[in-house]
Parts: C-alpha cells; structure tokens; sequence
C-alpha cells in the first residue's frame, strides 16, 4: 500500500519535529495508548463515504480524510472523534438529536472497521462515491449517557466569551494593538491567560491571511447566521484549547488532525508553545519571547504581553478576580459577562444595520 510515501499529505499535529510526525516508525515505537483527536472536519468526510459527492474538491479532502484514518490504524494509532461529536450535537440533548449524532457515529465505526485495503482501493487509489454497506451495531444507551456527560461544558462557554470579546475588541475603532491589550487584560482579571486564545488573537488582529478566514462573523450576515459563525469560531477555539491542555497534563501520546487550513495554521504554533513548556525553565521564557516577537503586530505588545503572563510579581496583584473555570462563582461572573457581550454585539448590529 502506498499510505506511507504519501505522508506529506498527511498532517498530524504534535508536539514533535515534523520529521518524527510523519515517521511512521516512530508511532510503532512509542510506549502505551497513542490517541490522534479530529476535529469535525475530519469527522465529516470519514462519515460522508456513505454520500454521493460531485465536487472534486471535497472529494480530495475526503480522500485524504480517509488516508490518515488509514494511516492511524496501520500504526496502532486510535482515532478519537469526541469532540468532533459534541460539535455536531451543538447541545441539543433532545432524543432527536443524539439519535442523529449516533448515526453519524456508527457511519464513522464502519469505516473505521473496514480494511484497509478496502479503504484504499475505494477511497485512496480510486475514489468511490459512495458506501452501501449496513452500519455497524453500537450501545445507544452507552453512547447517550456518554455525551449527556458533556452537557453545557464549562470550558466552551469560556471560549465563548473570549470569542464575544474578540468580536466586539475588532468592530471598534481602536488600533489593533488597543484590542488586543484590551483582551489580554479582559482575560488577566476575569479568567486567566490561555495559550490557544492568545496565539488565535495574535493572528486574528495580524495582518496575516489567515484573518480572511478566522473572523467569520461579518455584519452584513443576518443576527441568526451569526450565531452560528460565532459559535463555529468558538468551536475552533475549544478544539485548541482542549489539545492545548491535552498536552500540558503531560499526555506525550496525543495527537490532533485538522482539515482546516487556518485552523492547521493556528494548531502547528500550538504545537510549538506545548514543546517549550517542556524546556528547563531558565530558557523557557525566552523561547516563548523568540516566537511572541514574530507572530505580534508590534513589539510594545509582544512586551505587554509577556509582562502580564510571564511576571512573578504579577501573581499578586489583587485587582484580579481570577477564579478556576469549575468555581461557582466564576461560573456565575462569567455568565453575566456573557449576557453582557452578548447585549452589546446585538447593539453593535442593530446600529449598523437600522438604516439598511
């Protein structure tokens, strides 16, 4: 099978050199459970093998969907689609909607119980259009106690909010550099500094392509579309910052696969953040200074920055509400910031467009 010469194709994130990633001999050689998490992307294309597609586009991401699967399984890899599945729940736990995500979810187990030659010739080599196979059989009750366990998570709604203030920081007037010292300190005293929202607010008030796609809300959609883009933006987000904590509970073994090319953008310097918090710690600052430097709009906020998380003295500053996420009064702070945001995008929007 050809799998192998193809692995520049296949991108895996990690918190190891490229060489290594894309080394098949190295996944055989590492101790204990090795875990790749995929995104809905991913997800999606896997389950689209039992759809009819005409779009050659799809059907090249799809393929390469299909080729890392096959890949993972190859080298004794499991593929995790957790958080692709609560993507595609969106919190609705209603009856009706867990029985959908189940089916998605069997389509992706019958795949992923083909063999892989199968695979290949279908997917790969070829490029059949469509499955016509019965699904696997799964434990719905398992499935629905599972997910219901997910019910409201704490962690999206944070990423939720900083979404909120990121939004309203970039339809200001203010210089990028303003906005984003406003979100920085929007985070220091009413959450914390997070790796994966820091790097995604650096690239969103950078100059750098990858804002085209990054900033899906856009005023002239209506309030109900945006909704939803802001809530695919936050969905980005927590993948980030769910790999990011992955990593940083010392889980070597895990791994991340996106098919979305600013999220890959946004993951690969992830990936670089997680394998400086494994530096000694005389050198980790500065290795976090060094990449601070490059992907900052200006230097003076490279340094604000850096002062705010990386300040001893800054531990004690008692102006901070900072609370951990699963505090109930954190919980109860961050809900009312979110009714406040979300108050205000609605005054935002209602004033651009009251004379359309």
């Amino acid at each position: 099978m050809e799998t192998e010469n193809n692995m520049e194709k296949i991108n895996i994130l990690g918190k190891y050199s490229d060489d290594l990633l894309t080394n098949p001999d190295f996944y055989l050689s590492l101790e204990g459970i090795k875990v790749l998490y995929i995104d809905n992307n991913i997800f999606s294309y896997i389950t689209n093998c039992f759809s009819y597609v005409d779009n050659s586009q799809f059907l090249e991401k799809r393929k390469r969907s299909v080729e890392l699967l096959i890949f993972c399984k190859k080298n004794d890899i499991l593929v995790e689609p957790v958080y692709a599945v609560q993507e595609k729940l969106k919190f609705d736990y209603s009856e009706e909607n867990i029985e959908k995500a189940f089916g998605y979810f069997r389509q992706f187990l019958t795949v992923y119980s083909l063999p892989n030659e199968f695979l290949y010739d279908c997917f790969v080599k070829g490029n059949k259009q469509k499955l016509d196979l019965p699904l696997v059989e799964d434990d719905y009750t398992f499935f629905k106690e599972s997910v219901s366990k997910y019910e409201m998570l704490k962690e999206w709604k944070s990423m939720y909010l900083l979404v909120l203030k990121i939004i309203i920081e970039n339809l200001s007037s203010k210089s990028n550099e303003e906005k984003l010292k406003n979100i920085f300190d929007f985070m220091y005293y009413n959450y914390e500094i997070r790796t994966a929202v820091v790097i995604y607010s650096f690239y969103f008030f950078s100059d750098k392509q990858l804002i085209c796609k990054m900033n899906k809300y856009k005023q002239s959609k209506s309030f109900e579309e945006n909704k939803e883009n802001i809530n695919n933006m936050t969905w980005d987000l927590y993948f980030m910052t769910m790999a990011y904590k992955n990593l940083s509970e010392k889980n070597k073994n895990s791994f991340f696969a996106t098919e979305d090319k600013c999220l890959n953008g946004l993951m690969q310097l992830l990936m670089c953040f997680a394998a400086i918090d494994e530096m000694p710690e005389e050198i980790r600052n500065e290795k976090i200074q060094e990449v601070i430097y490059k992907i900052a709009v200006t230097r003076n906020i490279a340094d604000y920055y850096f002062d705010l998380c990386c300040n001893p003295n800054r531990s004690t500053d008692k102006n901070r509400f900072y609370l951990k996420y699963v505090n109930e009064e954190f919980t109860q702070k961050r809900d009312e910031l979110i009714c406040e945001l979300e108050k205000k995008l609605k005054t935002f929007y209602l004033q651009k467009n009251m004379f359309v």
